[in-house]
């Protein structure tokens, strides 16, 4: 299915924005916060213009913190945060309820679960939709599966990592060992199939991917 084409509205989820753009807006909102918050990012060897397709060398956080629940101003969630606010307490696949459908292979088949909740593959039209017109869950957010995907702080933890869990998963820095520094979406997209949207589905563009896809959605730490 080709997407994601309308929706150029002031409430249409912001879309096309880089890993690293996605930072440079937390720290901005930070900064124009009533008082100011101090940044949580700091950014360097950064290209590009912000809004189309910044890029940057190497990602901090600031003071020397050692974790993003260090810093007060707006960041984006960790990986383990995002799934938690997604399920809302719930512990079914979507906060609507668990997949309905038998069949593997039916991707794109209605589901049920899905249809008041999100916009997916089977009733978007194949775009994005204004913000807030389906039901939120019980935490009252809306759209957190479907519409677009989000950025998370996380890198991808591929096989099984020894030991319990730890949140963040992965350090904050820019990844130089590899051909790509990957950070993982939550979410699903409009023209996500049900399996897509489930709030442990996961996908991992490259940091610095311009997408139609992907958005944003900002945390603080409140103490």
């Amino acid at each position: 299915m080709s997407i994601f084409f309308g929706c150029k509205d002031d409430e249409c989820p912001l879309r096309y924005a880089t890993w690293f753009e996605a930072l440079l807006l937390a720290n901005l909102l930070s900064e124009r916060h009533e008082p100011p918050l101090a940044p949580c990012y700091e950014l360097s060897e950064c290209e590009g213009e912000l809004g189309r397709g910044v890029t940057c060398g190497r990602v901090g956080l600031t003071g020397g913190a050692a974790s993003v629940y260090e810093r007060e101003g707006y960041r984006l969630p960790t990986e383990a945060e995002w799934e938690y606010a997604a399920r809302a307490g719930t512990r079914t696949a979507y906060y609507g309820g668990d997949i309905t459908g038998t069949n593997p292979d039916a991707r794109v088949d209605p589901e049920p679960s899905l249809e008041t909740i999100a916009w997916y593959a089977v009733n978007s039209a194949g775009r994005t939709h204004l913000v807030g017109t389906k039901r939120p869950s019980r935490w009252l957010l809306f759209d957190m599966l479907g519409n677009v995907a989000e950025w998370t702080n996380d890198r991808p933890v591929f096989g099984e990592a020894e030991g319990p869990a730890t949140n963040p998963a992965t350090p904050i820095d820019v990844r130089t060992d590899s051909a790509r520094d990957l950070r993982v979406t939550r979410g699903g997209t409009a023209a996500g199939a049900r399996d897509m949207l489930r709030a442990a589905g996961q996908n991992y563009p490259s940091s610095d991917s311009v997408h139609r896809g992907i958005g944003i959605r900002l945390a603080r730490t409140i103490k």
